[in-house]
């Protein structure tokens, strides 16, 4: 009861943070260490009524999440990730469940478990980032964009973050029947407002018959640009390590998926280390 209730006053005594919760600033030397960051964890997250999420169904766009707080006995996998998304939902972004969007789901937002990206937001995004530009010449860069043009993932990345960067090339006619040179903007660096900001969790995909679904996706205009992996902090061997080893497979077996990857992100609750896609388990920081 004594250890309760320090516990208890840490929390209430700690300095606010930015985030709804302090997850990765917990420190842990050892099993019991271990043990108590786990408890900690868990009052943060009945204190924010994080503990569990479930999706309302409500109108397919403005689906939200609906958060309740429980008796919790454990930390698991699912409460780091309720965690997360309500984070990203504080940050602006939509959230959706994988299912929800799937292709057999309620709400799909692609055709097949193939399409990594979503179509519908991709073409909306190029229309109202780029309102000069004809419909015809915006289906061409979709195209361009969505077509793959080398089978190396690394060349493939290096070659759609320099449009997503840069913007795509392309060429139009002028009144007078000339040719000119213009840009298509894919992301607004200028106003991010501007852009669809998506988290998505449980996201299947299915490429050369391997069937894998990562926690959680985050996508801007369509295209998915970060995968965290996250683990069960009260596991034993649910590690920052396996995390990383996991998002290794994942790019071996469904590399379609990180065609437009600009992070990746390990966590098990508790740590968190982010890093490229080329960077090994040393480049994490």
């Amino acid at each position: 009861l004594v250890e309760a209730e320090l516990v208890e006053a840490e929390l209430v005594e700690a300095e606010p943070v930015e985030a709804d919760f302090r997850l990765g600033l917990l420190p842990s030397t050892g099993s019991g260490s271990a043990l108590a960051s786990a408890e900690l964890v868990e009052a943060e997250l009945v204190e924010a009524e994080l503990v569990e999420a479930e999706l309302v169904e409500a109108e397919p766009v403005e689906t939200d999440f609906k958060l309740r707080a429980s008796s919790m006995t454990t930390i698991n996998e699912s409460h780091v990730e309720a965690a997360a998304l309500h984070w990203f939902k504080g940050l602006g972004y939509a959230i959706r469940h994988g299912s929800q969007i799937a292709p057999d789901g309620p709400c799909p937002e692609r055709a097949s478990y193939g399409d990594v990206v979503l179509p519908g937001r991709f073409r909306s995004a190029l229309q109202r980032l780029n309102p000069h530009l004809p419909a015809e010449t915006l289906e061409a860069v979709f195209r361009k964009v969505h077509q793959t043009e080398t089978p190396s993932l690394i060349e493939e990345n290096r070659r759609l973050h320099r449009m997503m960067i840069e913007g795509v090339d392309i060429e139009l006619q002028r009144e007078d029947g000339s040719i000119g040179g213009d840009k298509a903007q894919l992301i607004d660096f200028a106003h991010p407002e501007r852009n669809d900001w998506l988290a998505v969790n449980q996201f299947t995909v299915i490429e050369n018959q391997n069937n894998r679904r990562p926690d959680m996706v985050i996508f801007i205009n369509g295209l998915p640009v970060a995968v965290p992996e996250l683990k069960n902090p009260g596991a034993e061997n649910a590690t920052l390590d396996g995390a990383f080893n996991q998002l290794q497979t994942y790019k071996h077996q469904i590399p379609s998926l990180f065609r437009t990857n600009t992070l990746l992100v390990t966590t098990d609750g508790l740590h968190a280390r982010v890093g490229s896609l080329t960077a090994d388990l040393e480049r994490f920081m």
